[in-house]
């Protein structure tokens, strides 16, 4: 249970400051001195090309993180709220990585899992030795998550949770 505690911790460490660092820095100076949708693109196109030297990368997985970056983004323009960010970003990381057992970002974290699932079939479609964040599936699943926040904002949810 200590390992698992310790392993947490580094997964708060490293996600926050990709969050702090592109969405709580670098996404609020160039929205400030252009405009948000430059703050949103830039920043999100930085924290996809950041892993371009991860292990496994390939064309798909660097679109899911810019896509990634800009769900990630847009979820603290419309919340206000980066800490969410932050522990979304470590969330999907430790539970890839430490509980389903796959490669988060490329990356084995073949410590401390509770499941060693591999992904099979068409790596284009499963993300392979990359990752989920690598396949197809994953695409998806950011277009459907962007698509949730715009409709909720249209809704007017987050003025509600504020």
């Amino acid at each position: 249970m200590k390992y698992i505690s310790i392993i947490l911790i580094g997964w708060i460490v490293q996600s926050s400051a990709e969050e702090i660092v592109t969405r709580g820095w670098l996404m609020n100076v160039l929205s400030a001195k252009y405009n948000v949708w430059v703050g949103l693109i830039v920043s999100s196109t930085y924290f996809g090309f950041m892993h371009l030297l991860n292990p496994n990368v390939s064309y798909i997985a660097v679109i899911n993180l810019v896509l990634t970056g800009f769900l990630f983004g847009f979820y603290v323009l419309k919340t206000n709220n980066l800490w969410g960010a932050c522990g979304i970003h470590c969330s999907w990381n430790f539970f890839m990585g430490n509980i389903f057992g796959f490669e988060v970002s490329g990356t084995n974290t073949s410590v401390g899992t509770l499941f060693d699932l591999n992904l099979v079939g068409n790596p284009s479609l499963s993300g392979g030795q990359f990752g989920p964040e690598g396949g197809i599936c994953e695409t998806i699943v950011i277009i459907v998550a962007i698509i949730v926040i715009i409709y909720l904002d249209k809704k007017k949810f987050f003025k509600q949770c504020a």
